[in-house]
């Protein structure tokens, strides 16, 4: 008897989930986070995924390069379109 009333309320969840399932991905910019300085190998490796994923995705990408350790923190974001012009 339980095991009945958890499946109906089981099977009543998720027909009340589908709709939600329907939403577009990403609804905003999204934002990578570079843990070294501008201009290291990892932040060209971000730069490459980052452009691809704006074309797949049709969204904006943002490459955030944060260094420094402890308690100093510096951060400067960029637009990969911002990168790709001073190519």
């Amino acid at each position: 008897m339980v095991k009945g009333r958890f499946a109906l309320a089981f099977l009543a969840a998720m027909i009340l989930a589908c709709p939600a399932s329907a939403q577009s991905f990403p609804t905003r910019p999204m934002t990578i986070v570079v843990p070294f300085d501008v201009g290291s190998a990892l932040d060209l490796i971000a730069l490459v995924i980052g452009s691809r994923l704006a074309e797949v995705l049709g969204q904006p990408v943002l490459i955030e390069n944060v260094s420094g350790g402890g308690a100093r923190r510096e951060r400067s974001p960029r637009r990969l379109s911002d990168a790709a012009r001073r190519r």
